[in-house]
């Protein structure tokens, strides 16, 4: 089954018209040696008329009436992302740091979104967020345990500006 990495469509129908973009890596992403890369990037804009959003003609010409025609509705929104990640061979750190800490990956991710609308009465909204993230595994004490090494791994993430979020895990085989 072929995996579906980007689409376009337009709509015009009823009042409503409009445009959609996106496109991506893979799902597993694009794996160059030990690196692995991702992304994505979507635009969608649309505009629709005071009719399709309900309003009724009564109310449309009471205000064409008092001098103040409702005009079309906007919407603009675009997000794009980026990642890697990778797989660290041994010899990274000096050997005697590699008995004590043993990195074996890392990855980081930045994204942004932004939003603009004007809604039928010319009152214009904006907004944007950005999400990233860091992170990394390792074996601690291998020179002192072996292979019976435990792991360790932390995880920073901020999904938006108002959330942060510290994740971390330890493993240890038996």
């Amino acid at each position: 089954m072929a995996e579906q990495i980007g689409s376009y469509g337009r709509l015009d129908k009823d009042g409503v018209s409009g445009s959609r973009f996106n496109i991506r890596t893979p799902s597993k992403g694009l794996q160059i040696g030990p690196v692995n890369l991702s992304g994505q990037y979507a635009r969608q804009e649309r505009k629709s008329t005071p009719q399709a959003l309900g309003m009724p003609e009564e109310f449309l010409q009471f205000m064409r009436e008092r001098g103040s025609p409702l005009a079309e509705q906007e919407e603009k929104f675009s997000t794009w992302n980026v990642g890697i990640s990778a797989q660290l061979p041994g010899g990274v750190l000096p050997p005697f740091m590699e008995k004590v800490l043993r990195p074996e990956s890392f990855n980081a991710k930045y994204g942004r979104s932004q939003f603009e609308a004007t809604n039928p009465y010319g009152q214009r909204f904006e907004g944007s967020d950005r999400q990233r993230a860091i992170g990394g595994q390792g074996r601690v004490l291998e020179g002192l345990f072996g292979e019976s090494a435990p792991s360790v791994g932390l995880q920073y993430e901020e999904p938006n500006r108002q959330e942060s979020i510290i994740s971390g895990k330890i493993t240890i085989p038996f």
